[in-house]
């Protein structure tokens, strides 16, 4: 059985690959673009918050979400670099420290702790036709 993770969807072609298993993800990164929120979204899908119980990434989506995180840096240091008149590499080694100084604390971001809490609720707690199937692991 596959994973929600890596369910094809049946509009994609066979050589779908990456972030286009994700659909999701897609929408979400694209309404952001160019938002620090983009940035901090980016974040928390390729940080562990849970301790370990998230399943993780297809490898090729979080390299893709890699390469996104990289170019929303690249853009902005264009952006500084134009309207500053400071040399594009240095800005961009610039805005490289600015991000890595700032990366969102996963534990600490209300979206992250709201998405927790919400895969903490008993399934009890929801009316059977919204309840969804255990599924066991070993």
């Amino acid at each position: 059985m596959g994973s929600s993770n890596t369910r094809t969807s049946p509009a994609l072609g066979a050589d779908a690959c990456g972030l286009e298993h994700l659909p999701h993800v897609v929408n979400k990164v694209c309404l952001l673009w160019g938002q620090p929120a983009c940035d901090a979204y980016i974040n928390r899908l390729i940080t562990d918050s849970r301790d370990g119980e998230r399943q993780g990434l297809p490898w090729e989506a979080a390299l893709e979400l890699l390469f996104l995180a990289e170019l929303s840096v690249a853009k902005r240091a264009l952006v500084a670099s134009t309207v500053t008149g400071v040399p594009f590499p240095e800005m961009f080694q610039r805005c490289r420290t600015e991000a890595c100084a700032t990366k969102t604390d996963p534990w600490a971001d209300v979206a992250a702790s709201t998405e927790r809490s919400r895969t903490d609720r008993k399934q009890v707690d929801r009316p059977p036709s919204a309840r969804r199937p255990t599924t066991d692991l070993a």
